[in-house]
């Protein structure tokens, strides 16, 4: 794959065929990594694909160039390194496709128990199971929340995580999470104590 990449010997209409980093795109002639080293550009760890679609010797390189100069700082030539990344590409792919499935996979229910406790909320019930169903809801947005922003994350790959800062009450934040831990700490018989908690 590195020689067919590489092919320096050959001229500009005998190079394999290359395909960019969407493993679909063919490369013109001009856009090769060899073309552009010759042409005298730099460029670090671009990936190209090496191999027709669908050929099981495919492989995926990611490939650097240099330009090389005498003592005098006049161009003399460049070098074009390459490595096979063709292993890291498809674990990271698989990765993607497991995310994404999963997500999906709980995004449906989340949706439906979000649907159905809105639908009970609605009813005539005692305060006691509307307190308990509110816990329900809350914390299934939440999840519904998490499960989108990985959808997110996973869609645009390296895109930085935006935090936005807003004033939240520590108070209530803890009375969540108690209300949340409450059916486990009653099978275990523990009690949680908030009584204390500040509204800050």
């Amino acid at each position: 794959a590195h020689a067919r990449v590489q092919a320096a010997t050959a001229a500009p209409g005998e190079w394999p065929a290359v395909y960019a980093a969407d493993a679909e795109t063919l490369l013109p002639t001009e856009r090769m990594p060899i073309a552009r080293a010759q042409a005298g550009e730099e460029f670090d760890n671009e990936i190209v694909w090496a191999g027709e679609p669908g050929s099981p010797n495919r492989r995926a390189l990611a490939v650097t160039s240099r330009l090389l100069t005498d003592e005098h700082g006049a161009p003399e030539g460049s070098i074009v390194v390459s490595n096979d990344v063709t292993a890291e590409l498809k674990a990271l792919k698989a990765r993607d496709d497991l995310v994404a499935s999963v997500s999906h996979e709980l995004r449906t229910p989340l949706t439906s128990i979000l649907g159905y406790v809105d639908l009970a909320l609605g009813d005539d019930l005692p305060p006691e199971t509307i307190a308990k169903l509110e816990i329900v809801e809350r914390n299934s947005s939440r999840l519904l929340e998490l499960i989108g922003d990985i959808i997110v994350a996973n869609r645009d790959g390296d895109a930085n995580l935006v935090l936005r800062p807003t004033d939240s009450d520590i108070g209530a934040i803890v009375e969540a999470s108690a209300e949340s831990l409450e059916p486990r700490a009653k099978e275990r018989d523990v009690t949680v104590h908030i009584d204390t908690v500040e509204h800050v």
